[in-house]
């Protein structure tokens, strides 16, 4: 056998920005002390300094040594790169003793596996001869400290693992310690310039001092009314309760309440007092981000926030040097204010791959916004809760769940909930009932759509919100007017945003303005109508929509009406127990939705009536299957493909596609920010449809099908499946 290199003289990594190659040992070491830092800030330094140390220990061989070197020599011949040797198997060798770490570091550059596959594949490195020639060889070099690091490391995990679920938690915090460690020191090895990049410009006592004065003067300026003085009361109350110590608070606070900028008064004031690092809002619809990224741009300053989801393009506000820092600040969240999905974050928290997990260290030591929390997928709430209560013990992270209509995640006989949350309102149920500005009008019989629709037509400006996109086609067809608007996700983002924007220009200017849209109105889009009418469905779908009504309390009472159609569609699971509980508690009568406490028993009743572990996830956490984890905890569920809408905008489209297909021409290949830039064009299709319209789909480009069939200017993109099915939204 060859004899091992040492790790003195092997290298890690070939030319970089200075031109010289990189050090093994410079690498592990480099690599092991900000691993070091990051696991430090949960109690376990000595495990993060053992993954970043161990983590590239296979690249002391020969073997990998010579690849290293050819590379570097077919790069310069032909300008590509071959894929080396394995080496993270026997950095997991080195680590068996302690298998979480052994664990993380044979998945650094694939994916955790579960614990069971990790033990055969374990097997199957012990059997590898030159693996284990380089283990003994790097047995013998190993520095005689870390005897000391690999014993703190074997407490520091029996202190704090509790059971199955916080490992479970701690082996992804490790693959996220890990991997972003291991490529923030790659990448100031090649590409320096992106290092200097990285971080927010201002921290968070910068962006708290911005948002006081400008809070302050916007209340200073405030015309006196009802609304405007409890948004001043919901204020207060978000800066008394700032100091308090970390924990789960709940703002329930009256949609048009302010809750926008109150919790992030809130987040900034306890973040300073506390010394914490970010702030992390999370919300359900990427149309309310847009809305709400917006709104802080203002506030603050455009490079204050980060926007993460998978509508966002290029920042219309910020070019050059600030699009770059946000495209890099996007692979970890290293940046003090940022605002995402909440699917975004807790499948990355669920997931079992690198690149998805990277940002998980960047969670401690965080406020984070869970605004409509009412919105989690029913059937992933235990595992959510789990998620929540292991960033809240382990992690210094305080949780705030913010809506209008607060569910009851307490524990009850089929759900083990969270225990001391914090009201943030102490008068909450005084504000609701001083903020009454609707009544509501509830169904006495079915109604057909041609009776809908003409109710529709007797009011100047009302929006009409339906469960399924199907249905909302029934009433608009039933409307017979041209000048009918339509929200749904059949229409592009870049669509819906034109669409919105019509809609406040009527009606700011007293036009006729009648609006047909699935449940993308309902939760925090600003819009203000004085008629809402509303299809039966889920008790808290109801009350959210409400909240588009008589928004700025300028009426004495709004109206909403709710409505049951004949022919109505109900989305399955959840949201169809959602529509049973709902006609439930209407049948009983003396309903008042401006009572939190109806709230409280609502989703308490719901929860009793759905499994909120509906796929078995957490007795999967418990025998740490990441793979089968990852793939059941998803909060979208259908199996949809995305298509581009090039016919919409396609002076703003067209340009774009023509510089993707010249890249690919020349042999380029597409990228996260090309990917990025067509989103606001994209409509996402069943499966099914996408096999029944195959006539229809130019596929020339890799990844990223066009929609080359009807478009309408109302509709959106419609299939005959479109008609027929119980689509949400």
């Amino acid at each position: 056998m060859e004899d091992r290199e040492s790790n003195k003289t092997a290298y890690a990594h070939g030319l970089g920005h200075s031109g010289e190659m990189q050090f093994l040992d410079q690498h592990l070491l480099e690599v092991a002390e900000l691993c070091k830092r990051f696991s430090g800030q949960i109690g376990m330094p000595s495990c993060g300094f053992l993954l970043g140390y161990w983590h590239d220990i296979g690249k002391n061989s020969p073997e990998w040594q010579e690849y290293l070197r050819k590379s570097i020599s077919d790069e310069k011949e032909n300008g590509k790169s071959i894929k080396g040797p394995a080496h993270s198997p026997v950095g997991a060798l080195r680590a068996r003793a302690i298998w979480p770490i052994a664990m993380v570091i044979a998945a650094h550059h694939s994916q955790l596996l579960s614990k069971a596959q990790f033990r055969e594949r374990l097997r199957e490195y012990n059997s590898d001869k030159d693996f284990i020639a380089t283990v003994d060889s790097w047995n013998h070099q190993e520095i005689e400290i870390l005897q000391d690091t690999i014993e703190n490391a074997k407490h520091e995990i029996e202190s704090q693992i509790e059971d199955e679920n916080s490992l479970e938690f701690l082996i992804r915090f490790f693959l996220s310690a890990l991997v972003d460690a291991d490529r923030l020191d790659t990448e100031a090895h090649f590409t320096p310039e992106r290092t200097r990049l990285r971080g927010s410009k201002h921290d968070l006592k910068w962006m708290k001092n911005r948002l006081d004065t400008e809070l302050n003067r916007i209340t200073n300026d405030a015309e006196e009314t009802k609304v405007n003085t409890i948004r001043g009361r919901v204020l207060n109350s978000c800066r008394d309760a700032a100091s308090e110590p970390q924990g789960v608070f709940r703002l329930t606070a009256p949609t048009g309440a302010g809750k926008t900028f109150s919790s992030l008064a809130f987040a900034l004031d306890h973040a300073v007092h506390h010394s914490l690092e970010r702030i992390i809002v999370a919300i359900p619809y990427t149309s309310i981000i847009d809305q709400t990224a917006s709104a802080y741009r203002r506030i603050l300053n455009d490079d204050c926030v980060l926007e993460h989801h998978s509508a966002v393009s290029e920042i219309d506000e910020v070019t050059g040097e600030s699009v770059e820092r946000n495209s890099l600040a996007v692979e970890n969240w290293d940046h003090h204010l940022i605002v995402t999905t909440t699917n975004q974050l807790f499948e990355s928290l669920m997931s079992n791959r690198p690149s998805r997990c990277r940002k998980i260290h960047n969670l401690v030591r965080s406020v984070i916004i869970l605004d409509e929390v009412q919105t989690l997928p029913v059937e992933l709430l235990q595992t959510t809760v789990e998620s929540i209560r292991f960033l809240t013990s382990h992690c210094d992270t305080t949780v705030v769940l913010c809506t209008a209509t607060q569910p009851d995640i307490s524990s009850n006989r089929n759900f083990k909930g969270l225990a001391d949350i914090r009201e943030i309102l102490p008068d909450a149920r005084e504000l609701f009932a001083s903020l009454r500005r609707v009544e509501y009008l509830w169904p006495e019989r079915k109604q057909s759509w041609s009776e809908l629709g003409k109710r529709l037509l007797q009011e100047r400006q009302a929006l009409a919100v339906v469960n399924t996109k199907r249905d909302a086609l029934l009433l608009l067809d039933s409307l017979d007017e041209s000048e009918a608007l339509h929200l749904s996700t059949s229409l592009c983002g870049a669509h819906r945003k034109e669409v919105i924007r019509e809609i406040r220009s009527r009606l700011r200017n007293g036009e006729y303005c009648r609006v047909v849209s699935t449940q993308v109105v309902e939760a925090g889009v600003d819009l203000d109508f004085p008629v809402v009418m509303r299809a039966v469905g889920p008790l808290d779908r109801i009350v959210q929509v409400a909240g588009r009504c008589n928004r700025e309390g300028r009426l004495n009472k709004g109206k909403v009406i709710i409505f049951d159609p004949e022919d109505g569609k109900l989305p399955p699971g959840a949201y169809t127990t959602g529509y049973h509980e709902a006609r439930s508690l209407i049948s009983e009568g003396e309903l008042d939705p401006d009572d939190p406490g109806l709230f409280e028993r609502y989703f308490a009743r719901l929860y009793s009536s759905v499994d909120t572990d509906r796929f078995g996830i957490e007795e999967l956490r418990k025998h740490l299957d990441y793979p089968e984890v990852a793939e059941r905890y998803r909060f979208i569920r259908d199996n949809t493909t995305p298509v581009v809408i090039a016919g919409w905008q396609s002076d703003e489209t067209e340009p774009i596609f023509s510089e993707i297909r010249i890249k690919l021409k020349h042999g380029g290949i597409l990228t996260r920010d090309d990917f990025r830039r067509i989103q606001p064009y994209v409509v996402n299709i069943r499966e099914r449809e996408y096999r029944e319209n195959l006539e229809l789909i130019d596929d020339s480009i890799p990844g990223m099908p066009i929609w080359k069939g009807p478009y309408d200017h109302n509709r959106g993109l419609i299939t005959e499946y479109t008609r027929t099915e119980d689509n949400l939204w």
